[in-house]
């Protein structure tokens, strides 16, 4: 009982109606780029800023990156910039020199970092408003030779699981998530799969905590109409997903269908000369080397 013939739509997270000055950070966006020899990492910060004013305005920002999960020192740096009325996107670049790295719990530290923004009026000095957000520095590849991966230069097996926290995400909590996620470690996983979902943000947050890869899944299950409308509506959705969670350094893949139909009439039409015999081969070049 309790399985898909559930509908679990509807309302499932916090609503909340929010106030903000004439000026409000509506995004940060961080891309973190580690060297090869690991002695440095560079930072990039993307930030959607608002301007609710009806004229320009000149601004300062300051920024400060200091450890969250570990000891060290704080890093402060200010820029100015002008704002034209509405939208506005700001870019700014900076090096950290020596970073800790984010590793799974069985190969280090998931060491993280907390960046906090502020953006105020240049002459004034007033505070329009603040934002921060936690990130990790790593990289993650996978060898196409040998499909082996690699975090920060160091190969690793991930060991993981398929994971649906509820069929009520209502239900779940910081503290439900990282019981279940002591629990993966304590089962000796490094890694789990969020099933054609996204979880609430709290998920995200152990994740990157407790060091475990995830495998994020884009709510796109089995067969759906073929149309341009609904096309051009999920990728918007799978925009919005990865911009949503980019900053979380436990993700590593971005899977965008769960089981995908291979029965489609346009599918059939456009292998109408496919040699079977050949698939044959490649299958078993593939499964049985």
């Amino acid at each position: 009982a309790g399985g898909q013939e559930y509908n679990t739509g509807g309302i499932w997270n916090d609503v909340f109606l929010e106030s903000s000055g004439l000026i409000k950070i509506k995004g940060l966006k961080l891309i973190s780029r580690l060297a090869g020899d690991h002695k440095s990492a560079h930072i990039e910060v993307r930030m959607l800023v608002f301007n609710y004013l009806r004229e320009g305005r000149e601004v300062r920002f300051d920024l400060a990156v200091r450890p969250y999960n570990f000891s060290g020192e704080k890093l402060k740096m200010s820029f100015c910039h002008s704002l034209i009325p509405g939208q506005n996107e700001v870019r700014m670049e900076f090096s950290i020199q020596d970073p800790k790295l984010w590793w799974t719990w069985d190969r280090g530290h998931p060491n993280l970092y907390l960046l906090e923004v502020e953006v105020k009026d240049e002459e004034s000095q007033e505070i329009f408003h603040g934002e921060e957000e936690l990130f990790g520095v790593r990289s993650i590849r996978v060898d196409e030779r040998d499909y082996s991966w690699y975090l920060n230069g160091e190969r690793i097996f991930p060991r993981g699981t398929n994971y649906i926290s509820s069929q009520w995400l209502s239900e779940m909590s910081q503290q439900r998530f990282d019981r279940d996620l002591d629990m993966m470690r304590e089962a000796n996983l490094n890694a789990v799969r969020v099933h054609a979902h996204v979880e609430p943000k709290e998920f995200y947050c152990s994740a990157d905590r407790y060091g475990l890869l995830v495998w994020q899944d884009f709510p796109l299950q089995w067969g759906y109409t073929n149309d341009e409308e609904f096309s051009c509506r999920a990728v918007r959705q799978l925009e919005d997903m990865i911009e949503l969670l980019y900053n979380h350094p436990s993700i590593a893949v971005w899977c965008i269908h769960n089981e995908s139909p291979w029965d489609a009439p346009w599918m059939a039409e456009r292998t109408r000369n496919y040699d079977s015999g050949q698939n044959l081969l490649l299958d078993r070049r593939l499964y049985y080397r």
